[in-house]
């Protein structure tokens, strides 16, 4: 497992997690970003969470914001408050992740959440940086070999195949989510290394 790679290829799992306005970045806004750095141990080594002011001339998504409704006034009052300019977090957030050596970014889903960071990336910074998303580690893409399953509900899915307790008590808060896929992934790494030890 992770333990048996070079310490030279990989030393630092980054697990983010965004809350955005709509569908389309550019066309709608990220409203947070967050993360948390692991050793390869599943020790949380630093956080980060930002929230953001809406990009200039950009719109809400109707059926985004229909979501948002629905959920508790607590979720929307924390990714809205006290915003900062989109490329000042954009660059805190690069220079964040600069302090790790090789970081490897992981996401659930990666197609969703590395699609807004990487806009982002590229919009305000120029790049995405490290390479990082060629190397992107997506949560169902990694519980298939690992447990032949490819789950929707991967959480519930992990907690269920590793007896985990986890829980997240602010859903839909990026640090929040972030934290709570990133300890997930590990237990997963932890269960797999016992389970393919014994067959």
């Amino acid at each position: 497992m992770l333990e048996s790679l070079s310490e030279e290829k990989l030393k630092h799992l980054i697990s983010f997690d965004v809350e955005v306005n709509g569908r389309i970045p550019g066309k709608h806004s990220m409203l947070q970003l967050g993360a948390v750095c692991f050793d390869l141990k599943g020790r949380e080594i630093a956080f980060f969470v930002m929230n953001l002011k809406p990009l200039p001339g950009a719109g809400e998504d109707p059926e985004t914001m229909k979501w948002w409704s629905e959920q508790p006034k607590e979720a929307w009052e924390r990714v809205t408050k006290n915003p900062v300019d989109s490329k000042i977090v954009t660059r805190k957030f690069f220079d964040w992740m600069a302090q790790f050596q090789k970081p490897v970014l992981f996401a659930a889903p990666v197609m969703l959440d590395g699609y807004w960071l990487r806009y982002y990336l590229e919009t305000y910074i120029g790049s995405s940086g490290f390479s990082l998303f060629h190397a992107t580690l997506d949560a169902r893409s990694i519980c298939l070999p690992l447990t032949e399953y490819y789950p929707n509900s991967w959480k519930e899915w992990v907690r269920a195949v590793t007896e985990c307790t986890i829980e997240n008590s602010s859903p839909h808060y990026a640090l929040a989510d972030a934290r709570e896929q990133g300890q997930l992934i590990f237990e997963l790494f932890k269960w797999a290394k016992i389970h393919l030890m014994e067959e």
